[in-house]
Order: structure tokens, then C-alpha cells, then sequence
């Protein structure tokens, strides 16, 4: 499995592997290379006997934005583009729960719409003091995706998410940390070591316990992952379709607050 660019690194120190989203000039958001690099990361990992445990983070004080939307106004076929995205980010997600080994998102800094996503979707979510979170899906008039709509409510309940997805809040790092979304807060400057630590003790640990306990975990609260997958998929593109998503994301462009009439 080859890297299609250098926006992603893979550091292997003994059994951990760190898989470091590398694209700071843009926030670290997903592009096409970037989805499918993570999915391919992803599944090195996984592949190999000799990591225990996988920890996820971004460079550039930040871990992801989501979306790169200006990447996507590039091609002529928006919508083809985004849809191969999705695909290849879907890819990673089901990588992310399914491989036999715990998984830590160390939310470094921003980390918006799919960037939630991911980081919701791993075993163990650790963030920076200075982190923040944000849904920013709908406020560009779109829908949410990468498993959005399965993590994120079950970390903090499906009242706090239908808020989150409605009204589209910033969560700063210890509103994180209360409502559930993630398991604790360090100190910038002391969250690589704390993660790092983190990932040791896993990969020390009865792995063949941790991936059966993982196994019962998708087996019973993300039976219908995949799925759920495939109705974000379309509802997304359906929805970039939309009079109020080219509205969004017009208005994303011209940094000015959106004029949403309901189409």
C-alpha cells in the first residue's frame, strides 16, 4: 500500500505506530490524497503483527478541519470528487473499528466536522487544553459524514448531538471532556507524551483481550456502522446538491454569514 503524497507520516517506535496527518498549510483538512492515504495508513497498521496500538494525531498545532472544500471547488465534477472522498474516508473509519487494536485520537487543535469524526470513532480520545471541536457541517448548509451521526451520539447522547448538529457550537477541550466526547484534557505541550504513554500501556497489554472487548463493542453498539456509512454518503451528496449548500459554501468563500432560504 503506497502513499500517494506526503500528507501522512508513520512513525513506528517498538509496537506503537503514530499516524500523523501532515497537511498543516491547509488545516489538515481531506482532500481525495489525503483520505485515501489515511485509509491506506490505516490498514498498514492494522496488517502488521508488530504494532499493538495506533495512535492518530495531526501536525501543526492542529488535527483535523474536515473537508477541504477549497480542494473540492478544483475539479469540474464537485460532486464525483466528493463522493470518492467520502468513500476513501469511509474506508479509514471502518478500518479504525475494526482493526484488532486500540486506536487513540490525540486531538492536538482544531478539529471540525469529519475531523470529529475521526477522532469520535477512536478507542481513546485525548485533547490538548487548547483544542477545540466544532460540527460545522450544516453551517455550510451540508450534512454530516465519516460515522458523525453514530459516535458522536453515543458519546454524548442524542440530545446533546441533535444540539451540536442544529446550532453548531465551538466545544473548547474541557466541554469535551464533560459532555463525553473525550476521555481527558492535557496540557499542549504534554499531550504527545501523555498519548505515547497511553498507547505503551495498550500495547503492553492482554491484546487478545482488548480485541475481543472491541469486537463486542461493534457487535453491539455499531452493528449497523456500515450502513449508517452509506446513508451519510448519500444524504451528503443529495444534499451538496442543494440550493443551501452552494449558498454555504459560497458564503464559506466569501467569509460572510450564509443566506439560507430552505432549498
Amino acid at each position: 500500500m503506497r502513499m500517494h503524497t506526503d500528507d501522512i507520516r508513520i512513525e513506528k517506535t517498538g509496537r506503537i505506530a503514530a499516524v500523523i496527518l501532515n497537511r498543516p498549510a491547509s488545516l489538515n483538512a481531506l482532500d481525495l490524497s489525503l483520505g485515501s492515504d489515511l485509509s491506506d495508513a490505516l490498514a498498514r497498521c492494522a496488517d502488521d503483527d508488530g504494532i499493538r496500538a495506533v495512535l492518530i494525531t495531526g501536525t501543526g498545532g492542529v488535527f483535523c478541519a474536515g473537508g477541504d472544500i477549497r480542494s473540492a471547488q478544483g475539479y469540474a465534477d464537485v460532486d464525483e470528487i466528493a463522493d470518492k472522498t467520502i468513500s476513501a474516508c469511509h474506508a479509514a473509519i471502518l478500518t479504525i473499528r475494526r482493526m484488532p487494536k486500540p486506536v487513540i485520537a490525540a486531538v492536538n487543535g482544531i478539529t471540525f466536522a469529519a475531523g470529529m469524526s475521526f477522532a469520535a470513532a477512536c478507542d481513546i480520545r485525548m485533547a490538548a487544553a487548547s483544542a477545540v471541536f466544532r460540527q460545522g457541517y450544516t453551517s455550510v448548509g451540508l450534512t454530516p459524514d465519516c460515522g458523525w451521526t453514530v459516535f458522536v451520539p453515543q458519546l454524548v447522547g442524542p440530545g446533546k448531538a441533535s444540539e451540536m448538529a442544529l446550532l453548531d457550537p465551538i466545544i473548547t477541550a474541557d466541554q469535551a471532556r464533560e459532555i463525553g466526547l473525550v476521555h481527558s484534557v492535557v496540557a499542549d505541550n504534554g499531550l504527545l507524551t501523555a498519548a505515547r504513554e497511553t498507547a505503551g500501556r495498550l500495547a503492553c497489554g492482554p491484546t487478545a483481550a482488548f480485541a475481543a472487548v472491541k469486537n463486542e463493542i461493534n457487535s453491539s453498539v455499531f452493528v449497523h456502522l456500515e450502513e449508517q456509512l452509506e446513508i451519510e454518503r448519500m444524504n451528503f451528496l443529495q444534499v451538496l446538491k442543494s440550493a443551501d449548500a452552494r449558498e454555504g459554501v459560497a458564503a464559506f468563500f466569501e467569509k460572510r454569514a450564509p443566506r439560507f432560504e430552505g432549498r
